[in-house]
């Protein structure tokens, strides 16, 4: 009889388990789907499956990966299903495997990081000697291929006014993102970290899954100890610039974009802290989008300017939130 029970039991949760690899496919997808209308849910992909795999199990949640690829795949998105499978399998793995054995925020975010770099140099390196063809050179030559179309595409624009000017624009922006696309990378690989183990760790809280991280948002902040890294930068920059290694001014530009990114979320993580419990989550959530995206009261400059401060400062620790908010 108790037998049985047991049987019943471990079949009841074999089930329970079975559904939530379902629900968990269906929300991979649904995020997937989702980021070709609004593209900022692709951060958060990988999220579903880290959550089912610390939960329930690793092979769960590279089960349920492996699936939402397939699906991705059979329905026509072979190259990018490819490039997901190589890319955030590791770090669902990593992910999972840290938030279990109770590392740091900071350590998991380190140790993908590293991982996401070696992962590119690698298939880089391979891509290169299996084709014989240089990936990067082949991005920046279809970036170049949409410039040249630049006058064709705006010119199907009806009552667009002055092309000319419109079309200087755009070639000014593409030729940009040629000289940051080093850092391009860089910023959405942190930001595909950060985003996808927040939410992570807010996932598996409301599932009652007891975890040592308690990071959240709010508690993004630049460390005083960044002085450091930041000198060591500004010397290397400085070596760079008097052996007049070449494309220094490409490499200084890269390295300003990622600081002034780190700073700006670590601005809109402060000003966060202290809305909390007093601005409803979705306006807390529109600010600065509106205020960087449409540049008013130059948010970007705003923002980064504060995260520089808080550096120096630590308001959290100077000026405390009102007590019992919600967070």
């Amino acid at each position: 009889m108790l037998f049985t029970e047991v049987l019943n039991i471990e079949s009841k949760n074999k089930n329970i388990k079975n559904l939530e690899l379902i629900n968990t496919v269906f929300m991979s997808y649904i995020f997937y789907f989702l980021s070709s209308i609004i593209p900022i849910t692709f951060v958060v992909l990988p999220a579903p499956s880290i959550i089912l795999s610390v939960k329930n199990g690793m092979k769960y949640g590279i089960i349920s990966f492996l699936i939402t690829m397939a699906i991705i795949f059979i329905t026509g998105g072979t190259i990018i299903a490819s490039v997901l499978l190589l890319f955030l399998l590791p770090m669902i793995v990593i992910m999972s495997k840290m938030i279990k054995d109770n590392y740091s925020f900071n350590k998991i975010i380190l140790v993908n990081f590293f991982a996401f770099i070696f992962i590119s140099v690698v298939s880089y390196l391979n891509l290169k000697f299996a084709l014989d063809k240089d990936i990067i050179v082949v991005i920046l030559n279809k970036i170049d291929e949409i410039i040249v179309s630049l006058p064709e595409l705006v010119g199907m624009i009806p009552n667009l006014g002055d092309t000319k000017e419109v079309i200087k624009l755009l070639e000014d922006s593409f030729n940009l993102m040629k000289m940051l696309l080093p850092s391009i990378a860089i910023i959405i690989i942190l930001t595909i970290e950060y985003s996808s183990l927040l939410y992570s760790l807010n996932g598996l809280r409301k599932r009652g899954v007891k975890i040592k991280q308690n990071f959240r948002f709010i508690n993004i902040r630049v460390s005083g100890v960044m002085i450091i890294p930041v000198i060591l930068i500004t010397i290397i920059l400085g070596l760079c610039y008097y052996f007049k290694v070449p494309y220094y001014s490409i490499i200084i530009q890269n390295v300003l974009v990622i600081f002034n990114f780190i700073f700006i979320v670590s601005g809109i993580a402060l000003v966060d802290y202290y809305l909390i419990g007093r601005v409803n989550k979705f306006v807390r959530f529109i600010i600065p989008l509106v205020l960087i995206s449409f540049r008013l009261f130059r948010g970007d400059i705003l923002y980064g300017a504060i995260g520089l401060i808080d550096m120096f400062v630590n308001f959290r620790k100077r000026f405390k939130r009102i007590e019992n908010e919600k967070v």
